[in-house]
């Protein structure tokens, strides 16, 4: 299983990019660019270490250029065949082996109330909301 792209749009200095990665991935660049700020987005999905508490989108997480409410991360990962990773990742994994993890975060206007909501599925297109972080364990 490898991951293979981030999508990255309204996160903190991310307006919207895909990054790719390949087998052998090296992350470099001159300071403030966003290297730690694509690691943070990543760790958001995928770290175990991380409460619920942690994943709770902070003011600094939306756009920085700009005035937004919403941002997302999604997560491309190809290659997955491993059995507990098809099992409890059931209906979300795609024909040609790709899962898609995504995490949506909102903020409204005028309350500035903060939430989130976690996908997973075969393609962008269908990614369903689950209710949990259940896949990290696997991952």
């Amino acid at each position: 299983m490898k991951l293979s792209t981030v999508k990255l749009k309204g996160f903190r200095n991310f307006k919207n990019s895909t990054i790719n990665f390949n087998n052998k991935t090296l992350i470099i660049g001159a300071n403030d660019v966003g290297k730690t700020n694509l690691i943070w987005a990543i760790r958001l999905l995928l770290d175990r270490s991380f409460s619920d508490y942690d994943i709770e989108p902070q003011d600094s997480d939306f756009y920085a250029y700009e005035e937004t409410n919403s941002f997302e991360i999604i997560l491309c990962f190809t290659e997955v065949e491993d059995d507990c990773v098809v099992s409890k990742m059931k209906g979300k994994i795609s024909d040609d082996s790709k899962l898609y993890l995504a995490y949506k975060a909102y903020r409204d206007a005028e309350t500035k109330a903060k939430s989130y909501k976690l996908y997973a599925g075969s393609s962008i297109k269908m990614l369903e909301e689950i209710e949990d972080r259940f896949y990290r364990k696997v991952l």
